[in-house]
């Protein structure tokens, strides 16, 4: 798998970009991060619905609304407790917390806010059923940008460089820092600018952990 090859994390991530552009799937992604990044603390008043959509709409587009999933017998206003979580989180330092601060602080709120979405997706007029690692790593992803979303292809890459990956627990976050801090410079120097919905670049640029998702996803893609 090439742990400590950075020309191939490199040229993952740079093949995986080929895709991006305001119109494709990927920009989403862009969208959703950008909208609770700059709404962070007003995301339920006044901007309940418009919130919901935003998640929704990324969700869709990712996968997460497919026939096989209890949310697709769902409708965007089913996300206001996830909303409502959202804004009462206003002020925990999940907004920024990166692979590159995963101290031991910061570990137990990632895993704090991730049982807790779980517990709320578990809700009789949600999900009524324990969602995957997959779609609460995507909604982590999506709003506060502070893990990978662990899929199936990154899953893939990473259970085979390190196993596990089945959960998201203190030790495979622990792996995802040790994965960045031996491509630490490879990592550092890519900077890519979030895009808004007209296509333009943005003061906000992708986090580490999104670059390593990028590279997790398109590593395994390509077997």
């Amino acid at each position: 798998m090439g742990i400590l090859d950075d020309d191939l994390v490199k040229a993952q991530i740079e093949e995986f970009m080929k895709n991006r552009a305001v119109c494709k799937r990927d920009a989403s992604y862009d969208f959703c991060y950008l909208y609770f990044q700059r709404n962070k603390g007003h995301l339920a008043d006044p901007n309940m619905e418009y919130s919901c959509m935003q998640l929704w709409s990324y969700l869709a587009s990712w996968g997460m609304l497919r026939g096989s999933s209890p949310l697709f017998w769902r409708s965007p206003a089913a996300l206001k407790p996830l909303i409502l979580y959202f804004d009462e989180l206003c002020n925990s330092p999940i907004w920024n917390i990166d692979v590159d601060s995963y101290t031991e602080e910061n570990i137990k709120e990632i895993l704090h806010v991730y049982a807790r979405i779980v517990q709320i997706l578990q809700a009789k007029e949600i999900m009524d059923t324990d969602p995957s690692i997959t779609l609460v790593t995507k909604i982590m992803l999506g709003v506060f940008g502070c893990v990978p979303a662990v899929d199936h292809y990154f899953f893939k890459t990473f259970h085979t460089i390190y196993g596990g990956f089945r959960i998201l627990g203190e030790k495979e976050l622990t792996n995802l820092e040790h994965f960045y801090l031996a491509h630490k410079e490879t990592i550092d120097n890519i900077q890519v600018p979030v895009l808004d919905f007209d296509g333009q670049t943005t003061e906000l640029i992708y986090k580490k952990a999104k670059l390593i998702d990028m590279y997790g996803f398109q590593n395994s893609k390509e077997d």
